[in-house]
């Protein structure tokens, strides 16, 4: 073979080693695109998926919010509605006739006096104590075996109407709102099924 063939021969065998690493790139960087392509259409896919499952979940948390202020609105309603019923209740009490009044704290006090303390009397709505209810009053308790030496203390309790028994730094409180408050708890959800009789407690 002469020096002219063995050139060409050369030649075309770097010709076509040339055009096979062209293609073997070419295919490669195909490849390469291919496989990005689909990392990000994965990856655009799955924020989409987050994106959404977010806003979803926003969506709930804004709904689950409002859910509570609304029942936090309800309760503050019924709430304010059945302290405006104990106050009208109140005031009813203590607008009672004082014949009434007198014998209604007679028996209230009578229940829970040991017998020996101080009456105070509170300032509101005197008209129901007379100079005969201590003596009544103790005359009941010695009925009841406890001594009936209740006396009458030289202070009196602003804006009360009833009275408390003061004894050794203590004191048991007989007026008409102490006493509407302890039966709150067990009148509340009577009251608030008058009130709210479509709505539960």
């Amino acid at each position: 073979m002469n020096a002219n063939a063995i050139q060409e021969k050369i030649l075309s065998d770097a010709r076509t080693s040339a055009s096979d690493i062209m293609r073997d790139a070419n295919e490669k960087a195909a490849r390469l695109r291919d496989a990005a392509e689909k990392r990000m259409a994965a990856a655009h896919s799955r924020l989409m998926m987050q994106a959404s499952e977010d806003a979803e979940a926003a969506r709930l948390r804004m709904e689950r919010m409002e859910e509570l202020e609304e029942r936090k609105r309800l309760l503050s309603d019924k709430r304010a509605l059945i302290d405006e019923a104990f106050a009208q209740a109140l005031d009813k009490l203590e607008a009672m006739p004082p014949q009434q009044a007198r014998a209604f704290l007679m028996t209230e006090a009578a229940a829970v006096a040991d017998g020996d303390e101080t009456v105070i009397l509170g300032s509101k709505n005197p008209g129901w104590f007379d100079d005969k209810f201590l003596a009544d009053l103790n005359t009941l308790l010695q009925k009841q075996g406890k001594p009936g030496q209740l006396t009458l203390g030289n202070e009196t309790r602003d804006g009360e109407t009833g009275m408390i028994l003061a004894k050794n730094g203590m004191e048991i409180s007989c007026t008409f709102a102490s006493l509407l408050d302890s039966r709150r708890l067990d009148m509340e959800a009577d009251i608030a099924a008058i009130l709210f009789p479509d709505r539960p407690a």
